[in-house]
């Protein structure tokens, strides 16, 4: 065991340049087929090599199987030279970016932390990629967006005035809470109303 985590710790660091280093969180189930992607067939058969398989299901609904096909079976590295270039770096970001906003969201107390991770990340999912099909570039945007569609109902961008606001805004590029403070307080009213008496019916 101590020889498995010599060899886990020579991936845990990568550089991405300019002499700096970030952590690789490749043993995160969320992370794994993500990292083993970006590494390559190269990297990741040096990975394999002293480890059987490896299983993970994070946002999949099914288990993952990643089966040992190393030409170096049971190798132990000691020391990996792995560097990041900025596409990497930003497609790991990516990647990550919904794990964040599902814990900010579990803060606010709009997502249960008991429930099951899948469970967390179905619901939370469609909420995502409509902010990212409306245009908004900043994690600080998609955050407040999927805020409000937790608080006024998974489609409170429906409503006209709201749709007829975030189109508008796909146009100026404004942040989504200056495009907020322009819709008038009678809109969020009616529409918390009715996600209200939404959550009603399914009880």
């Amino acid at each position: 065991m101590q020889e498995l985590a010599t060899h886990f710790r020579a991936f845990l660091f990568a550089g991405i340049g300019d002499g700096m280093t970030a952590m690789v969180r490749f043993f995160d189930p969320r992370n794994t087929g993500a990292v083993l992607d970006m590494w390559g067939k190269q990297i990741g058969d040096v990975f394999m090599a002293p480890i059987e398989r490896i299983k993970y299901r994070g946002r999949h609904a099914q288990w993952q199987t990643v089966e040992n096909d190393s030409l170096n079976v049971g190798r132990i590295s000691r020391s990996v030279m792995i560097e990041l270039d900025q596409k990497d770096v930003d497609k790991l970001m990516a990647h990550t970016e919904p794990d964040e906003l599902i814990a900010s969201l579990i803060d606010l107390g709009h997502i249960d932390e008991s429930l099951p991770y899948r469970s967390r990340f179905t619901e939370f999912e469609p909420r995502y990629r409509r902010a990212l099909e409306w245009g908004f570039t900043e994690p600080g945007d998609r955050l407040a967006y999927c805020n409000y569609s937790y608080r006024y109902g998974v489609g409170f961008d429906r409503h006209r005035y709201i749709r007829d606001a975030l189109t508008a805004r796909c146009r100026t590029g404004e942040g989504f809470d200056a495009m907020v403070d322009q819709i008038p307080g009678w809109v969020w009213g009616e529409l918390k109303r009715e996600s209200e008496a939404g959550l009603r019916a399914q009880s």
